[in-house]
Order: structure tokens, then C-alpha cells, then sequence
């Protein structure tokens, strides 16, 4: 039997694991600005891949670490906690893809611009994705987790009002 302690450690490690795996999606959009560097979006497939590649791979993500952990799954917290990291690590992760175009930590002020990013990290996320090409994206992916907790939330009401 594990302590009350060491539980609520394995839960925290549980949650960042799900909020760090909102970083995957981000990585369609790296590699296709990795590859097409200044030629980004001279092509309508260029527009196309990054906002469907993220949306599908945050699925595939949030169906792997549903059938994962069966437990939390029933009560939202990956979707939320996945939502959570796609958000706070947005401007993160497109500082790394305008670094291919001469911007982001490539630029003089990459660095500096961590800190306000942290704290306005909606905000800048989304400013940020409109520029990157992943705007449409991230509203579908954020449409789709939060109809998922959503669902969770209302089965789980009605499955009490039921009872």
C-alpha cells in the first residue's frame, strides 16, 4: 500500500506528464518550419499541415493517455491538463520555430522574451499562432478538449441524477 504521500507525488508527476504532452502539439509546426525555413506558407499544403498535423497528433495524444490511465480519464483531468500545457507552451514552442526564419531565439530579445511570455501566456499564444499558421489549429484542438471534459462532466451529472 502506497503512503497518502507518496500518491499525491504520483498524481503531480501524472498531471505534468499530461500538460507536458501538450508540447506534441507543437512539433508538426517545428519540423514544417525546419523544412520549408523562409518558404513557409508559399504553398497552401504548408497552411494545411500545420493546422491539421497538430489537431490529429493532440488526438492521437489524448486517446493514447485516455486508454493509458482509464481512471483519470473518466473524470476530464487529461484533457485539461493537456489543454493546459498546448497553452502555456505555445509561445515557447514558436519562438523554437521562428528561430528557423531568423526570429524567435535566433533574434537579439529571444531570450528576453520568455519571462513576459510565461505570464501572459493565453495572449500570447494565441497572437502567436495566428502568426505561425497554427491558429486554426489551436482553436479546433481547443474546441475538441473541451468538449471532451465537457462530455465527461455532463455523463457524470447525469449518470448522479440518475442514481
Amino acid at each position: 500500500m502506497q503512503s497518502p504521500i507518496n500518491e499525491e507525488w504520483a498524481n503531480v508527476r501524472r498531471y505534468l506528464i499530461y500538460a507536458a504532452s501538450g508540447i506534441l502539439f507543437w512539433i508538426p509546426s517545428i519540423l514544417i518550419h525546419a523544412i520549408t525555413r523562409q518558404g513557409f506558407g508559399t504553398h497552401l499544403l504548408d497552411d494545411l499541415m500545420a493546422t491539421i498535423l497538430p489537431v490529429v497528433i493532440a488526438a492521437a495524444t489524448l486517446d493514447f493517455l485516455k486508454k493509458k490511465h482509464k481512471a483519470l480519464a473518466n473524470n476530464g483531468a487529461i484533457a485539461v491538463w493537456m489543454l493546459f500545457g498546448i497553452w502555456f507552451s505555445g509561445t515557447f514552442m514558436m519562438m523554437i520555430s521562428s528561430s528557423f526564419t531568423g526570429g524567435g531565439f535566433a533574434s537579439a530579445d529571444g531570450f528576453a522574451m520568455i519571462p513576459m511570455a510565461i505570464i501572459m501566456f493565453p495572449l500570447t499564444t494565441f497572437v502567436g499562432s495566428a502568426y505561425d499558421g497554427t491558429l486554426f489549429g489551436l482553436i479546433i484542438v481547443t474546441c475538441y478538449l473541451v468538449i471532451q471534459v465537457l462530455w465527461v462532466l455532463i455523463s457524470g451529472l447525469s449518470y448522479r441524477l440518475r442514481s
